[in-house]
């Protein structure tokens, strides 16, 4: 399992990687935290790898995946958070969104309308809008000659 993160030109990227239909509960986490008064920390964007095989171990080919679902939990409620047709990518307006935790997975649908447990992976993204620091106290000024 590999779990990567770049940040690139105002644009936060979470790989995740899983290679089995046979998904079990969350494992491993990558967890963000993002200030989306920041710029470059506007967009989220999740990508997975295709799963390769079914739960029994038969391999499971590329064009019998449906589609990819992603999900997002905020205060224990789940919501389909975008769904795409085979595209493994998610990208997400974080502009917007309020200081919360969002914890986001990931299910595989067949082309029988099954759908896998979700991907042992997660990201968990802490959004917490920083508030400008306060303005220094205390100024002083003195007068001197040039040496």
């Amino acid at each position: 399992m590999k779990i990567s993160i770049n940040i690139v030109q105002s644009i936060l990227f979470a790989l995740i990687l899983f290679t089995s239909f046979a998904f079990y509960k969350a494992a491993f986490a990558v967890t963000l935290n993002i200030d989306p008064s920041l710029p470059e920390q506007q967009q989220l964007t999740i990508e997975c790898v295709y799963p390769i095989a079914r739960t029994d171990g038969t391999a499971l080919a590329l064009n019998e995946i449906a589609q990819v679902n992603f999900y997002v939990t905020k205060d224990g409620a789940r919501t389909a958070a975008g769904s795409n047709n085979t595209a493994c990518r998610q990208v997400y307006d974080m502009s917007n969104v309020s200081d919360a935790t969002y914890i986001y997975s990931v299910t595989a649908l067949d082309t029988d309308n099954r759908e896998s447990i979700d991907s042992p992976e997660v990201v968990t993204a802490i959004v917490k809008r920083l508030t400008n620091p306060n303005s220094p106290k205390g100024l002083t000024a003195t007068i001197g000659s040039l040496p």
